[in-house]
């Protein structure tokens, strides 16, 4: 009898242990093209007009929910908030819209970004990839373990500033990132914006992870076919590699 009756309890414990965790697992929400696991919609984030917008530091994990096909939906950190997503294969591509980038962060904010699976953002024109405003900050985390390729548009880099607006701060401590400028003249691939560095980012710090970095050549001095090759990496101050590995099909980085 007592056998049985510590069976039954045994039982009775996985039971309520298991009901306790599966009441625990977040489940994904979808809005958009997107699907994100973790926060509260309407709270930590909201989605409307094609924009998703994170709204608190509350951990989020994004994906397509169609991650074979690029949407045109984007992602927008909002004002002073410094946020933790996890890109989980995301395909984001607005290369047909003009001076907008797939994911923005803006106005006094911070995007801490962990890298899972294959991404890919690709700006409109004049845009890149990645649009980190001045005295705004994007980190790619350590514990990424995934890959993510920016392109920007026109005048672009992949990552950092705009052709109307300047950038901000750049790091990476994590994850396999190829950064790629626009193509239509010579462009930075990483930071500033034109190759003349119109539109300056403010700094890049490595300390891990591998950075494939391609510029453009093309269009320099005002004759066009100059085949002038622009930098890898542009920026108007600081430029710290301390880790990681950093490629660049022209080897040169530079600060203005």
């Amino acid at each position: 009898m007592k056998t049985k009756l510590l069976r039954l309890l045994v039982v009775m414990t996985i039971s309520i242990t298991a009901l306790f965790v599966l009441g625990m697992t977040a489940s994904a929400e979808t809005v958009g093209a997107f699907e994100v696991t973790g926060g509260t919609n309407g709270t930590d984030y909201t989605y409307a007009d094609g924009v998703l917008t994170i709204n608190t530091a509350t951990a989020l994990t994004i994906k397509n929910t169609d991650t074979s096909t690029a949407t045109t939906d984007k992602i927008v950190v909002a004002s002073g908030v410094s946020a933790n997503i996890t890109l989980a294969e995301v395909n984001i591509d607005v290369s047909g819209t003009n001076n907008v980038a797939a994911v923005s962060i803006t106005n006094g904010s911070t995007a801490n970004i962990t890298l899972v699976g294959s991404n890919t953002l690709t700006g409109g024109y004049n845009a890149p990839g990645v649009f980190v405003a001045k005295d705004n900050t994007v980190s790619f985390t350590a514990a990424s373990t995934g890959s993510l390729t920016a392109s920007g548009n026109n005048q672009a880099p992949g990552i950092g500033a705009s052709a109307t607006a300047e950038g901000g701060h750049i790091i990476v401590n994590g994850g396999d990132i190829t950064v790629i400028a626009g193509g239509y003249t010579a462009t930075n691939a990483l930071g500033s914006a034109f190759a003349n560095c119109n539109k300056p980012a403010q700094s890049f710090t490595m300390t891990g992870g591998k950075v494939c970095a391609v510029p453009t050549k093309g269009f320099s001095g005002g004759n066009f076919g100059d085949n002038v090759a622009t930098t890898a990496v542009t920026v108007s101050g600081d430029i710290i590699i301390s880790g990681g590995i950093f490629i660049s099909q022209f080897e040169n980085i530079q600060s203005h």
